[in-house]
């Protein structure tokens, strides 16, 4: 979603996945909150949480237990 938004300003953006395994249930729609559809907001909150997780990631300071 975050992705693409930008070329479909004006449309309604869903995301989802097709789980090869069983791709008979077609197109398994990605849920956030309870919702299939985001407003910006929402969508540039989510982008400012996946920028802190990939600097966490990237931070060699920062050790990850298993």
């Amino acid at each position: 979603m975050l992705g693409i938004k930008e070329e479909f300003k004006e449309k309604t953006i869903k995301s989802g996945i097709i789980n090869l395994k069983n791709i008979s249930e077609g197109v398994l729609e990605g849920v956030f909150n309870r919702k299939t559809v985001l407003n910006n907001n929402e969508m540039e909150n989510y982008k400012n949480e996946i920028i802190t997780i990939i600097a966490n990631i990237l931070d060699k300071s920062k050790l990850f237990k298993n």
